[in-house]
């Protein structure tokens, strides 16, 4: 069964329909850097990364932000590579390996140009329940 395809992924796709009509997949897969100052990168299936949920109050596809990083597509400028983290074998979702810890705009337009695989630094599991997409690992104490 097919699913839906996330908000985040839809406005990415309406954005590019917008900005850059003639986007290729290919192209776009190009355009990220094949190394990261920590850790490894690897080319992973999209499908292989768990959806992301923004925290309350924290915007999804940001328009002004979008339409840069679309520009440096076309331009075939040099982007970050996404940062994922390993999920446990144990997760809900045991197709989903990856977590996305950075790089929100640059999976969902990575999607939306119809990408099956991108560039990814992944890194260990070190802080289980740690919230990296809307900020750090809680701090006890």
């Amino acid at each position: 069964m097919q699913r839906s395809p996330h908000p985040s992924q839809l406005a990415a796709e309406a954005l590019l329909k917008q900005h850059w009509p003639e986007h290729a997949p290919d192209r776009m897969s190009r355009c990220f850097a094949r190394a990261h100052r920590l850790y490894a990168v690897q080319e992973l299936p999209t499908c292989a990364i768990e959806p992301v949920e923004r925290a309350a109050g924290v915007p999804g596809i940001v328009e002004d932000r979008a339409v840069r990083l679309i520009n440096w597509y076309a331009a075939g400028v040099e982007v970050d590579v996404i940062v994922v983290e390993q999920l446990p074998t144990t997760n809900s979702m045991p197709s989903r390996r990856y977590r996305l810890c950075d790089g929100y705009h640059r999976y969902y337009f990575a999607l939306a140009a119809g990408c099956t695989h991108i560039r990814a630094a992944v890194s260990p599991n070190t802080a289980p329940g740690a919230d990296r997409v809307g900020g750090a690992a809680p701090q006890e104490g």
